[in-house]
């Protein structure tokens, strides 16, 4: 059943009308404000323009995202074009849906600030938020079971120690950050490997994936994941991880032959999970058995 518009059911005919109000003689309400239905005249019903105020808004808030994204990105030091493009694209269709329905919608600056310049004056510019939900949406993680909690805040010697790692198989420092991002994972939108606490094995674990090393978990995010940089699979298909623990397995430099073989093996643990069985291949075969 279809309603009338709130200002058409609610409002009486007037009783009395005075300079600024109209007063109605209804029990229970007070005088009111004799206002303008604001879609009178603009040839639009409820219906159209809600799905298009609503497509605004969402266009206004993927420009503030981005321009976040770009703020963090340019604090650490790391190339933030991909995303000054994105906050372009989105504002050429906010122009673009704006000039379409001009009687409806207008251009507002302040929807579209993402606080830059406040956080700036603050002195905390490059301290962005970008929501979990957001976050998780383009984190792709290790998924362990029982390593070191992801919650566990690393220390200083704590990062010293995983810079070294990193190091080691050739992963450059401007390519981490410390405890941020929900878990140890892959940042394509940012193109940084977050680095929380689940990085460190847990070693009283019979579970291979638990007790991945250090390395063989950076190898795992950055030569595996970060090779796919923009696959349209979504953060947490088992074809993702498989593929980014098998890579890794036989692309990422400086890792010992236990290393390569936790994370061939992790790549087929995948799959089992997922309820595929899929042949040993030749690689697998000579990174695990050595044959």
């Amino acid at each position: 059943m279809k309603y009338d518009r709130f200002f058409r059911c609610s409002f009486h005919e007037p009783s009395v009308i005075h300079k600024r109000f109209v007063v109605e003689r209804r029990v229970g309400f007070a005088p009111a404000f004799n206002f303008k239905d604001p879609l009178d005249g603009t040839g639009y019903t409820t219906e159209q323009a809600r799905a298009l105020t609503a497509k605004q808004r969402s266009l206004e808030n993927e420009v503030r995202k981005s321009k976040r994204a770009a703020e963090v990105l340019e604090s650490k030091g790391l190339d933030p074009s991909a995303e000054r493009a994105r906050v372009r694209e989105y504002q050429a269709k906010l122009r673009d849906l704006t000039g379409k329905h001009p009687s409806l919608l207008k251009r507002q600056s302040w929807r579209e600030d993402a606080g830059t310049a406040a956080r700036a004056k603050a002195g905390v510019g490059g301290v962005a938020h970008v929501s979990g939900k957001v976050e998780g949406s383009f984190e792709r993680g290790l998924s362990a079971n029982l390593r070191r909690s992801p919650k566990y805040l690393l220390t200083e010697d704590d990062i010293s120690f995983v810079k070294g790692e990193a190091a080691a198989i050739g992963i450059p420092v401007r390519a981490l950050s410390f405890n941020t991002g929900s878990a140890t994972s892959y940042s394509g939108r940012l193109d940084v490997v977050n680095i929380r606490g689940n990085v460190f094995p847990d070693l009283s674990s019979s579970d291979n994936r638990d007790r991945m090393s250090v390395r063989a978990v950076l190898a795992h995010e950055y030569y595996g994941h970060r090779a796919f940089r923009g696959t349209k699979l979504k953060p947490g298909d088992w074809r993702d991880e498989f593929r980014a623990s098998y890579r890794a397995a036989i692309d990422a430099p400086g890792l010992s032959d236990k290393e390569r073989a936790s994370l061939m093996i992790d790549a087929y643990q995948r799959a089992s999970d997922a309820g595929f069985s899929i042949k040993y291949t030749d690689d697998y075969r000579r990174i695990v058995y050595g044959y």
